[in-house]
C-alpha cells in the first residue's frame, strides 16, 4: 500500500472519516483511513484478493515491521516492485514499518533524534537567554525608587485631585460653594468601610469625629480619630492643625 493524498475522505462508504495520511490500496487503488486500510476491512473488491485458504498468497507475505519487538507486518508486500512500498517506508532511514510505526517519533528514527537534539539544544539556549532577560530585570526593579520633592510634591497634588472629584462633605449644612482653601481632605476607614470627604478647616478634632462617625454609620463610643502611624488626634483642637490635606484617618474604638 501506498501513501495517497494528504487529507483524502476514506473510500470506506460507510465511513466519513478524514485522514491526514490516507492509504492506498495496492489491489483497488484506494484511499482508506487507518481503520479500513487493510484489504479485508474494506472489502476489496478486487479480483486479485486472494481466498482464506490462500494462505501463501502474495496478499499475506509482508515484510514485519522493522521495530525489533513488533510482531505486526507492514503494508509492503515481499514481491512489490521497487518503489511502491513508500506508504510503510520511513523517507529518513528507509526501513519499512507497520501502521503503527510509521511515523519519525515512533520507531526511534536516528534522524529524527539528531533533529529533536538540536530543537532541544535550541530551547535550552533560548531558556537560557530568557532567564538572564529576567535576572536583569529584577535587578533593576529591585534597586530602591527615589523620588525627588519635587516629584513627590507632585504625586501628592495627584492624589488630592482625585480626592476633591469623588470627595463628599462631611456636614451636610455645608455647600459645594464653600471656597476650597477653606476646606480640608482626608479619606477616613472604620474597619471595613471607608469614604473620601472634606470638611471646614476650622472644625475642632472631636466635631470631625462625631461628623466621619456619621457618615460611615459607626454608632458606637467612645471613639479615637487616629493616622495609620498610630498618632492619636486631640479631639479639643482643630482637625485642620494636625494633619495634612489629603490624609488618611482612621476611626478607633477608644481603649478604656
Amino acid at each position: 500500500m501506498t501513501s495517497g493524498a494528504h487529507d483524502q475522505k476514506c473510500a470506506f462508504e460507510s465511513c466519513y472519516t478524514v485522514d491526514f495520511l490516507p492509504i492506498s490500496c495496492n489491489l483497488c487503488s484506494k484511499d482508506f483511513c487507518t481503520a479500513h486500510a487493510f484489504p479485508d476491512a474494506h472489502q476489496c473488491p478486487s479480483g486479485d484478493l486472494p481466498e482464506a485458504s490462500e494462505s501463501s498468497s502474495s496478499v499475506n507475505k509482508r515484510h514485519k515491521c522493522a521495530v525489533p519487538d513488533c510482531i505486526t507486518s507492514t503494508f509492503s508486500f515481499l514481491d512489490a516492485e521497487e518503489g511502491s512500498n513508500s506508504g510503510s517506508r520511513c523517507s529518513d532511514c528507509h526501513s519499512l514499518f507497520c501502521l503503527t510505526h510509521r511515523h519519525q517519533s515512533t520507531h526511534a528514527c536516528p534522524k529524527a533524534i539528531i533533529a529533536d537534539t538540536k530543537v532541544s539544544k535550541s530551547k535550552q539556549l533560548a531558556a537560557q537567554a530568557i532567564a538572564q532577560v529576567k535576572a536583569s530585570s529584577s535587578t533593576q526593579r529591585a534597586a530602591p525608587s527615589v523620588h525627588s520633592p519635587v516629584k513627590s510634591a507632585k504625586l501628592k497634588q495627584i492624589e488630592l485631585m482625585k480626592m476633591r472629584r469623588k470627595a463628599e462633605p462631611a456636614n451636610p449644612r455645608d455647600g459645594s460653594d464653600l471656597p476650597m482653601e477653606e476646606r480640608i481632605y482626608v479619606k477616613v476607614t472604620f474597619e471595613s468601610k471607608d469614604k473620601v470627604l472634606w470638611i471646614k478647616k476650622d472644625v475642632v478634632c472631636g466635631r470631625a469625629l462625631d461628623l466621619f462617625s456619621a457618615k460611615l454609620g459607626v454608632h458606637i463610643s467612645p471613639l479615637q480619630l487616629t493616622l495609620p502611624d498610630g498618632t492619636i488626634l486631640k479631639t479639643n483642637e482643630l482637625l485642620a492643625t494636625q494633619i495634612k490635606d489629603a490624609a488618611d484617618l482612621i476611626i478607633e474604638r477608644k481603649s478604656s
